[in-house]
């Protein structure tokens, strides 16, 4: 976050000190990306199964 906010401010506090640490902390924020997504797609699938599950009961009343 204090390094998103540094180059959205361009402060130049975190980023542009040196690129290969600019490097790594991009990497980081790419990975946290892709968790993000993995969890919603997670978390749809559980509703998605809960939402079956309540028809299918709904069907055999």
């Amino acid at each position: 976050m204090v390094w998103n906010a540094d180059l959205m401010l361009e402060a130049g506090v975190v980023s542009r000190i040196h690129p290969i640490i600019d490097w790594l902390l991009y990497g980081v924020d790419l990975i946290e990306i892709i968790s993000i997504i993995n969890v919603g797609m997670i978390m749809f699938s559980l509703i998605k199964k809960r939402h079956n599950a309540k028809k299918q009961a709904t069907k055999t009343s």
